[in-house]
């Protein structure tokens, strides 16, 4: 099996989060093997950038339902750990891990942070398709 690249990105974290969830439900029988959140204030006139980029294998076991991501932002730290938190005890979910991002607005001296989490509805899919620590 050969490693397969995909990189999305947009210019908000919900055209992020609907475009990487198109991408994901195409993926019958996917091994996830590394993922990257990269997010970033440009500039003023640019806003800011988001990106994620998913390295996968096709030939693991079949999901009954795709993985999914999630984009939590908020300037208070502990209100978004809260949100997180909440979510995770909510919910018997595969979760699969939070990569989180400061976004500093230089400009107007503003910081915001934001969490990208993947998950999957299906508990069992985690421990079979899903590589990233």
């Amino acid at each position: 099996m050969s490693h397969i690249v995909k990189t999305i990105e947009a210019t908000d974290a919900p055209s992020l989060v609907t475009a990487v969830n198109t991408f994901l439900a195409t993926l019958v029988n996917p091994t996830i093997r590394f993922v990257d959140y990269l997010a970033f204030w440009v500039d003023k006139r640019m806003g800011t950038q988001y990106t994620i980029t998913i390295t996968y294998d096709t030939g693991g076991q079949a999901l009954a339902t795709p993985f999914l991501l999630r984009i939590d932002e908020d300037i208070n730290l502990a209100a978004l750990l809260t949100t997180l938190n909440a979510a995770y005890a909510a919910n018997a979910y595969f979760w699969a891990g939070t990569r989180w991002k400061t976004l500093d607005r230089d400009s107007i001296k503003i910081k915001r942070y934001s969490a990208a989490t993947f998950y999957n509805t299906t508990l069992a899919a985690g421990a079979n398709n899903w590589l990233p620590q």
